[in-house]
C-alpha cells in the first residue's frame, strides 16, 4: 500500500512539474499572476495531503511491523518452553505402570473370555496358523479383541466363511471352540 501511495504522490508531483512548465507556456499570457499562484496554492495542498497519508500508513507499516516482531517473539519463547519440557519420568517406571496396566487387563480379559464358555456365536476364519483356523465373532475387531481357535483337525474350513460355534475353552486373552455348523 505504501507503494501505491508513493507512485500517487510521484504522478502528482510530475502532473505539478507538466503544469508549471508546460502550462505555463500555454497559458502564461491568458492567465494572471494571481490565478497562477492559486493553482501552485491547490497542487501544493494536494501534495501535502498525499505527503500526509504516506506518512500515515508508514506509521501503520511500522506498527504492524513491531505487531509481528512481538508475535514471533512470542512464538519463539513457546516453543523455547516446548523445547524445554523433557520426559521426567523415568523408562523404568514407565514400563512398570504398563505392566501393572496389562496385569490387570489380563484379568480383566480373564473373566470376560472364562463367561463365554458353553455359549455359542457366529464366527468368520480369518487365517490358518499352526493346528488352528483362527476366527473372530462378529462383533469383535482383528489384531485387537480376542481370537477364537478352532483345532484344524477337526474338519476343513474356508478362510472369509462364517461358521457357527460353541467356546469350550478359554485363556486370558483367546478363546478354544468346536464348529456347530456352517452359517449361511
Amino acid at each position: 500500500m505504501a507503494f501505491s501511495m508513493k507512485r500517487t504522490l510521484s504522478l502528482i508531483l510530475s502532473f505539478a512539474f507538466f503544469i508549471s512548465s508546460f502550462g505555463s507556456a500555454f497559458s502564461a499570457q491568458a492567465k494572471s499572476t494571481s490565478q497562477l499562484r492559486s493553482e501552485k496554492q491547490k497542487i501544493q495542498q494536494q501534495i501535502d495531503s498525499a505527503q500526509s497519508k504516506l506518512n500515515k500508513l508508514s506509521a501503520q507499516k511500522q506498527k504492524n511491523e513491531e505487531y509481528l516482531a512481538t508475535l514471533r517473539s512470542k512464538i519463539n519463547l513457546m516453543q523455547d518452553k516446548i523445547d524445554s519440557l523433557e520426559d521426567s519420568i523415568p523408562q523404568e517406571v514407565k514400563q512398570a505402570r504398563l505392566d501393572e496396566l496389562m496385569d490387570i487387563q489380563q484379568g480383566i480379559s480373564a473373566e470376560l473370555s472364562a463367561e463365554k464358555i458353553g455359549k455359542q456365536m457366529k464366527i468368520i476364519i480369518d487365517r490358518l496358523e499352526g493346528d488352528y483356523y483362527i476366527g473372530r465373532t462378529e462383533f469383535d475387531s482383528p489384531e485387537v479383541d480376542p481370537e477364537v481357535l478352532v483345532k484344524r483337525s477337526e474338519r476343513e474350513l474356508k478362510i472369509g466363511q462364517f461358521y457357527q460355534v460353541e467356546v469350550t475353552n478359554a485363556d486370558d486373552f483367546d478363546l478354544y471352540a468346536k464348529i456347530i455348523n456352517d452359517y449361511e
